[in-house]
This record gives C-alpha cells, structure tokens and sequence, in this order.
C-alpha cells in the first residue's frame, strides 16, 4: 500500500470542546467565518458540526486542493480570528487538531491506484 503525498488534496479536522457559557458566542464566530474561508483560494469546502450526544463539542472540517493551499489558509486573516476565538472561548479539553491525506490502494486486480474512499 502506498501513501498518496501530501502535495495533493488534503483534509483538516478540528474538534473544538467550548466553555458552557461561550457555546454560542463560539458557535457565532466559527458560522461568521465559514463563507470567507470557503471563498480562500484551493478551499474545495469547509465545514462546522456539533456532536450529537455532547451539546458543548464542535468538529471543524475543511477540505483542500493541496498542503499549500491549506499553509495559505493558516497565514490568513480568518484563521488568525479563529484561533484567538477558539483561545477564549474553549474549555480546558481545547482544541485537538488533525491533517489528514488520502490512502491509495492498488487493486490486486488491475495493479490502478484509487483513493479508499473512492472504493
């Protein structure tokens, strides 16, 4: 199994864990911030969750062109404001980040590269 590099799309992942009494000032904030961060160059999408069994747990997850489209992202003005948002309005638990790349497999069969969730 080889691993696709992470020069092409990659994926981030961020669950927030917001203070009780900030939850909807930290929920504000993140939905004032989605449609600019989409409209950022190689942004193919960006999304905000909250966790159905844990009113106060969000998950953040945006999806990239490439690992440098995602590098412009974190140099931005939107993410700078979603950070020192998440600093204030978090609880202790934080935030718990994650960059993800997609897994390519070759099928035994045909010897073709294809994305696991392309499967």
């Amino acid at each position: 199994m080889r691993r696709q590099s992470l020069t092409s799309g990659i994926t981030s992942v961020a669950t927030i864990s917001a203070r009780p009494e900030k939850r909807k000032e930290l929920f504000m904030t993140i939905t004032s911030l989605l449609e600019p961060i989409r409209r950022e160059k190689g942004c193919l999408g960006y999304r905000f969750y909250s966790e159905v069994s844990t009113e106060d747990s969000f998950v953040l997850l945006g999806e990239w062109e490439s690992r440098s489209d995602w590098e412009r992202h974190t140099s931005s003005e939107h993410y700078a404001v979603l950070l020192g948002s998440l600093e204030l309005l978090s609880n202790e638990k934080g935030l718990n980040f994650r960059l993800l790349s997609p897994v390519q497999v070759t099928t035994p069969s045909n010897g073709v590269m294809r994305s696991i969730s392309a499967m």
